[in-house]
């Protein structure tokens, strides 16, 4: 990652802000050395809260199979 900062920064103007945590409603989680995961679980909680639906239950919709 470091060497991907290095070139961008040799090419653009830009600052380092130090890692990455929330972008455009996308959460960034870094677990590992080489793992980030994304997530929009904030984005979907706004959306749930604006709809007042954020103790509605979870339910598996079910899909044809055989495709």
């Amino acid at each position: 990652m470091a060497l991907t900062k290095k070139l961008l920064m040799n090419q653009f103007e830009m600052t380092n802000h130090g890692p990455i945590s929330v972008y455009l409603n996308v959460e960034y989680l870094n677990l590992a050395e080489q793992t980030l995961i994304c997530t929009q679980r904030g984005y979907i909680k706004e959306i749930l809260h604006s709809f007042n639906m954020l103790n509605c239950k979870p339910i598996s919709t079910p899909m044809e199979h055989d495709l």
